[in-house]
């Protein structure tokens, strides 16, 4: 992962390893600059990381699936193998890219991939395209609010809770999102 404009990449790391430290075969660490990378074979600490970052906006993604030389190092930064090699050369496609598309999925099986990346980058669009109000709504929800818990701390009726959920997309993120993890189980297979 790479960010443009002011460096965010400690909250990130403190955040992102404290969520998904159950998940992480590596922890996220910094490795260069306001980059950091972290190791995982959970298909939903993937699709989770990718969807978060994609909303925090700003980040450029470099995912690669391939293997990894054992024994592991210490971190992702002492560790080798193909998925840092093909991470690195998704996170330059990703950067080269700019705002077209926020991460690059790489793999030397492409076709394991390609229904991942389509399915992760339909679910990016529906997440950077949230008013900043519906991107609230949503997050809620996902957090486990009921729609009239959401109502009452927003100040909003139910039946606006609801058009806004719609308006956000969150049954079809969902949807995207149980794909997503079937996908990338295949993937890291």
């Amino acid at each position: 992962m790479s960010r443009l404009g002011p460096d965010r990449v400690e909250k990130w790391l403190a955040r992102a390893n404290e969520q998904y430290a159950d998940e992480l075969t590596l922890p996220f660490v910094r490795t260069l600059g306001d980059e950091m990378q972290a190791l995982t074979s959970s298909p939903e600490a993937l699709v989770g990381i990718i969807r978060e970052a994609v909303q925090d906006k700003g980040w450029w993604l470099g995912v690669g699936i391939g293997e990894v030389e054992e024994p592991l190092g210490y971190s992702s930064r002492e560790s080798r193998g193909e998925a840092f090699w093909l991470a690195r050369t998704a996170l330059e496609k990703a950067k080269s890219q700019r705002a077209v598309r926020p991460f690059v999925l790489r793999s030397h099986s492409p076709e394991t991939v390609d229904a991942l990346a389509a399915c992760l980058h339909a679910l990016s669009f529906l997440v950077l395209r949230r008013t900043a109000r519906q991107t609230e709504v949503a997050d809620a929800r996902r957090d486990g609010m009921s729609v009239g818990e959401i109502a009452e701390r927003r100040s909003v009726t139910v039946q606006g809770v609801y058009e806004l959920l719609q308006a956000a997309g969150v049954e079809e993120e969902a949807e995207l999102g149980r794909l997503a993890v079937q996908l990338a189980g295949a993937a890291l297979v």
